[in-house]
């Protein structure tokens, strides 16, 4: 007899388990489809942020250059992103433009800041 409600109580608890089990299951494989879904709607959202900023970016460079209503300048840079060379306006010399000092500023800036990106980069022996 008592053999016997070892063996009943063992399979008790196995079966115990295996409902625990299937009901985790379940709730993994939810949850991991929310997270996966979760993440490509962040890649999504950067990547439209990153669009944006690049595109607001190309504005204030021309702002800042005093160049026109920039229509040209995008259509001439669309062109070098697809890979096409030069231009009809002597291959994208720039005209002579006098820098005011808040220019002269944001280069300065920019380039320190570029410096301090290199050093950050590791160093490779084979370059």
């Amino acid at each position: 007899m008592y053999a016997a409600n070892l063996i009943q109580a063992s399979r008790d608890v196995v079966n115990h388990y295996e409902k625990i089990s299937e009901k985790m299951d379940a709730t993994v494989l939810t949850r991991e489809k929310h997270i996966t879904k979760a993440w490509e709607q962040d890649v999504y959202n950067t990547a439209r942020k990153l669009e944006v900023g690049h595109r607001k970016a190309l504005k204030n460079v021309k702002k800042v250059l005093g160049m026109d209503d920039g229509q040209e300048e995008m259509n001439r840079v669309e062109k070098v992103d697809q890979g096409v060379e030069g231009d009809s306006e002597g291959d994208g010399e720039m005209p002579h433009t006098p820098v005011n000092y808040g220019l002269h500023n944001a280069l300065r800036y920019t380039e320190r800041g570029v410096k301090r990106m290199v050093k950050g980069l590791p160093k490779d022996a084979s370059i």
